[in-house]
């Protein structure tokens, strides 16, 4: 082979070993990486229990026991001590504002009771014969407090204790319905200490439900004087309630 040829031959294999890899790659297709596709949940929002707040709620109470009347000054014979038990259902009307820190909520509410809790005791002929059936009352409930504890549930639900006061009116009518000591009847309002727990749950961002019970002091002692005749004074010892109750709040 001439020197020419062997040139040649070189040159061509050389050619060859680019080529044949270029046109390789060139002919085949080079998939790009494929993007990582994120699913991302949608983000809960925050409860945020601050803010004005009106609710309504339903419920039951009763006396922590009977109201004591009898005949000033004792002793007497028992049938000169009267002992009506009350109890009844009630609405209220309340009117709050909350602060949340953090995993904790605080605030102040006023409430008003529509109802009266109320009860007659055992009719006693020593008292007037066998009409005279006494009735005690307490009507006019109203507290105004504070609550404050801790959420949970995600911050869905509020566990609180309340704390405040408290004033009803506490009635005594028809202690003695005949003989000489009739028109015995009198009122007093009474306040007192109001001490309760409750649970509150968010059903949305503006409404909740909430239960709660509540003990109330405020029976009041006040003596009755008969408005005729020359009968004697009545001493009277009014007592504390316990009420439960069930209702909604409106956030605004």
């Amino acid at each position: 082979m001439s020197r020419s040829s062997l040139k040649y031959l070189t040159s061509a294999v050389v050619a060859s070993a680019f080529v044949i890899p270029t046109a390789s790659f060139g002919g085949s297709k080079m998939d790009a990486p494929a993007e990582s596709v994120v699913i991302s949940s949608p983000v809960a929002q925050p409860v945020d229990w601050t803010g004005f707040y009106g609710g309504v709620s339903l419920g039951y109470g009763r006396g922590v026991s009977a109201t004591d009347v009898q005949r000033d000054p004792p002793p007497g014979p028992p049938g000169w001590l009267i002992s009506p038990s009350v109890s009844g259902a009630t609405g209220s009307l309340r009117l709050g504002y909350d602060t949340q820190q953090g995993g904790f909520v605080y605030g102040g509410l006023l409430e008003a009771n529509f109802g009266k809790f109320d009860g007659s005791a055992e009719k006693n002929p020593l008292i007037g014969g066998p009409a005279a059936e006494p009735r005690a009352s307490y009507s006019n409930l109203m507290s105004i407090a504070l609550r404050a504890g801790p959420v949970v549930n995600d911050g869905n639900t509020l566990l609180y204790g309340r704390l405040g006061l408290s004033r009803a009116k506490l009635t005594i009518d028809n202690i003695a319905a005949a003989g000489p000591w009739q028109d015995l009847k009198d009122s007093k309002t009474g306040t007192g200490l109001n001490v309760g727990f409750g649970a509150e749950h968010r059903l949305g961002r503006n409404i909740s439900i909430f239960a709660e019970y509540n003990y109330h002091d405020v029976g009041k002692s006040f003596a009755i004087t008969p408005a005729s005749g020359p009968g004697p004074d009545w001493q009277v010892r009014g007592k504390g309630l316990h009420v439960i109750s069930a209702g909604m709040n409106f956030r605004f």
